[in-house]
């Protein structure tokens, strides 16, 4: 990936939700996904995808972030 030879990592809000639904054993489908996004922000509060994805984050390293949706996400970050 481009990014890669530039020094950056790829994080992506839509590999967080997949992990998220394939340890609860949900299909591994875009609507089954999505919907898990959307019940666990409910659940959970607006912040949810943001922390998963913040916590996956390593001191000193830049990121692009893929798959923001929501500007809460934006001002998260």
């Amino acid at each position: 990936r481009i990014i890669s030879g530039k020094g950056y990592r790829l994080l992506s809000f839509g590999e967080v939700v997949r992990e998220e639904a394939v340890r609860r054993g949900l299909p591994d489908n875009r609507r089954e996904v999505q919907q898990r996004g959307f019940d666990l922000r409910e659940e959970q509060g607006k912040d949810v995808w943001s922390e998963r994805v913040h916590d996956k984050m390593k001191l000193r390293e830049n990121y692009v972030i893929d798959g923001i949706k929501c500007p809460d996400q934006i001002e998260f970050f």
